[in-house]
């Protein structure tokens, strides 16, 4: 008896207000006057869906979706529908769930090709990633030096020596990044970006380093917001270059499923280590379009 008891209260009553809620979450939403639950047009229903998101009313729409999906699970399109709603408000897990069922289905090439464009993205959304690139480089002028055996300034003329004439130098660049989301939705990340040269002579070798925390915002279907500040910091030479602040605000816009434009504003300060009053403040706009 005590055992029935304690499963009363473990499961079956939570279980029970958990339907009750449900229950009424779906009386509360009316289609034509009519309750959700009572309404078995799907036709109707479907329309109202995507008119809600036309609207953003993407919790309505969510509503009437899954409705219609507890009714009968093999709506592609309709589970297609949710999963691209769910992805747009950053609901990574559940789109991806939706995203999976379909494509195990019988589907055309082209709706195939375009759930497993989703859940790339989702992937760089919700799991660290990374990147990097090694190139050797030869360079048979790396210091900008003249050819010329003299130069003048002013009234005075210097002939230049051997080792200030071009030298080529041989050596290797790497360029790498990485990405951290700190969240399951993916809204907030860490991201670093990392360039380095080096020669043969040192004295010529370069380092960048960047990194900074970022936070994501929906704004509407289509448009995002992408906040972020970090510090970036350089050296050369051997020597440490400049270090300052870096803030950027990016707005993307989704044009088209395989059209995006992206405006961006960003605001850098460069602290010259060892040269006075060469502090830099830079600004920088930039609008780029994605066609893929």
């Amino acid at each position: 008896m005590n055992s029935i008891r304690t499963l009363k209260k473990a499961v079956i009553w939570p279980l029970f207000f958990i339907l009750l809620l449900f229950s009424n979450t779906l009386s509360a939403l009316h289609v034509n006057g009519k309750p959700l639950s009572e309404v078995s047009d799907f036709n109707l229903l479907f329309n109202v869906a995507m008119a809600s998101v036309e609207k953003q009313y993407n919790a309505e729409a969510i509503k009437i979706l899954r409705h219609m999906l507890s009714i009968n699970p093999q709506l592609h399109r309709v589970r297609l529908e949710l999963a691209r709603i769910l992805f747009n408000i950053n609901e990574y897990d559940a789109a991806k769930t939706h995203f999976e069922y379909v494509l195990a289905a019988d589907i055309p090439d082209e709706v195939r090709n375009n759930i497993q464009a989703f859940l790339s993205r989702i992937r760089v959304n919700v799991n660290p990633s990374f990147w990097w690139t090694i190139e050797i480089v030869e360079d048979t002028n790396p210091t900008s030096s003249t050819n010329n055996d003299y130069i003048r300034v002013g009234s005075y003329r210097f002939k230049i020596s051997e080792d200030s004439k071009p030298n080529t130098e041989t050596g290797y660049a790497f360029y790498g990044g990485a990405r951290f989301p700190l969240t399951k939705n993916g809204k907030w990340s860490l991201n670093t970006q990392i360039e380095h040269k080096e020669f043969d002579n040192s004295r010529l070798d370069y380092s960048y380093v960047y990194a900074n925390l970022m936070r994501g915002f929906e704004i509407s279907s289509g448009h995002a917001l992408q906040l972020s500040a970090g510090q970036h910091f350089s050296g050369y030479g051997g020597r440490s270059l400049f270090k300052g602040n870096v803030f950027n605000l990016e707005h993307q816009y989704q044009i088209k499923n395989n059209l995006m434009l992206r405006s961006n504003a960003s605001f850098m300060h460069l602290n010259y280590y060892d040269i006075d009053n060469r502090d830099t403040k830079q600004r920088r706009i930039s609008t780029k379009l994605y066609f893929n």
